[in-house]
C-alpha cells in the first residue's frame, strides 16, 4: 500500500496530465505491490522554499508497509528523482524524499487494517 506524496512549488498547470498516472506505475514496480494498491497525492503550487531560495523545489514521502530499507530506499531515490526532474523540472539537489515505514496496524483499509 505505497503512499507517495510530493509537495513543489511547481504551478498546477505545469503539471503534465500524465505525471500522476506515470508515477502511480513507478512507485508500484519499485515497491513490488499492486498498483490497485497505491495511493499519489500531488500539491502542487505551494508556498515553498528549498536553501532559501523560491526556484523549483520539492519535499515528498514515500510511505509503505515493508519494502523500505537501505538498497530499496537508494533505488527509488534515484528513479523517482529522475521523473521528477524529467517531468517537473526540479533539480535533484532541490527536493527530499523521506521513506516512511509503516506497522501493519497502523493502516486501515477497506473496513479493516493491514494486520487483520
Amino acid at each position: 500500500m505505497p503512499i507517495f506524496e510530493i509537495s513543489t512549488n511547481v504551478p498546477k498547470t505545469s503539471i503534465p496530465d500524465k505525471f500522476i498516472t506515470e508515477l502511480s506505475s513507478l512507485v508500484a514496480q519499485l515497491r513490488g505491490k499492486p498498483e490497485t494498491y497505491v495511493c499519489i497525492n500531488v500539491n502542487a503550487g505551494q508556498n515553498m522554499t528549498f536553501g532559501g531560495t523560491p526556484e523549483p523545489c520539492a519535499f515528498c514521502q514515500l510511505l509503505s508497509v515493508a519494502k523500505i530499507g537501505p538498497e530499496e530506499n537508494k533505488v527509488s531515490t534515484t528513479a523517482l528523482m529522475e521523473k521528477i526532474h524529467k517531468d517537473l523540472h526540479i533539480a535533484p539537489d532541490r527536493m527530499y524524499i523521506n521513506f516512511v515505514d509503516l506497522a501493519r496496524s497502523n493502516v486501515g483499509w477497506n473496513m479493516k487494517t493491514f494486520a487483520g
